[in-house]
């Protein structure tokens, strides 16, 4: 828990370690990008917006997050509905690694602002493909409405779905860059080739994307060799 960070930085920490605390604090904040608003919710409030979010990865999960500032922390846990029963209160611990790696991800963005900066690593970890895709839908709303976001992912369904996001005008493709940094294994000074695919054309991205290890060496895979979505837009 830290005042400081939510109160006065409205920062959920370099490590999402103040995110339950955000969240305890800012449950009933209306959401500054608009475009964020979940197609199943009744209102722009944050905790429900961050419910409906969530649940795309994990169906009907519920979020409880509380502060006890005579101890200086905040707790976490979760239920989940199922038609008209609900389970009673399941530690994090219980349930998929994934679900409270994404809670900060999806906190972050939904609490940011026109003109903010979010750099996130990896987002795509511990997920699902269905979930990666929700994620990335997000960052594509989120920076259709002035959030400039970087991102470091390592997944082609994260890629993809970028792709879809440009197909379905969730954002423009003069809105989104990609850089890719290679380093041949032939050369013998230490630096990288920075390849800045267009998303807009029909590139074959994935093809960027995929090695193989054969006797302790790597290799780039023939694009034949690669399954892949294509998306010509």
């Amino acid at each position: 828990m830290s005042d400081y960070h939510i109160k006065d930085q409205a920062s959920l920490g370099n490590q999402g370690e103040y995110t339950v605390h955000y969240i305890a604090a800012n449950d009933l904040e209306k959401l500054s990008v608009k475009a964020l608003k979940h197609p199943a919710t009744t209102t722009e409030t944050f905790l429900e917006n961050l419910e409906a979010w969530m649940s795309e990865i994990t169906p009907g999960v519920k979020i409880h997050a509380n502060t006890q500032k005579q101890f200086n922390t905040a707790t976490l846990s979760y239920y989940f509905i199922q038609g008209k029963d609900s389970t009673a209160d399941i530690k994090p611990q219980n349930v998929g690694f994934g679900l409270t790696y994404a809670l900060s991800v999806v906190t972050a963005i939904l609490k940011s602002k026109p003109k903010d900066l979010l750099i996130i690593e990896n987002p795509e970890s511990h997920l699902h493909p269905a979930g990666q895709a929700m994620l990335e839908k997000l960052c594509c709303l989120a920076a259709s409405g002035g959030v400039q976001i970087i991102i470091e992912p390592h997944s082609d369904h994260f890629l993809n779905e970028i792709r879809v996001g440009v197909k379905e005008n969730l954002i423009s493709h003069e809105r989104v860059s990609v850089f890719f940094l290679e380093r041949p294994f032939d050369q013998s000074t230490h630096s990288s080739i920075v390849q800045n695919p267009s998303i807009y054309e029909s590139v074959d991205l994935i093809a960027f994307w995929f090695d193989v290890e054969i006797n302790g060496k790597f290799y780039r895979r023939h694009i034949v060799d690669i399954p892949r979505i294509k998306f010509f837009i």
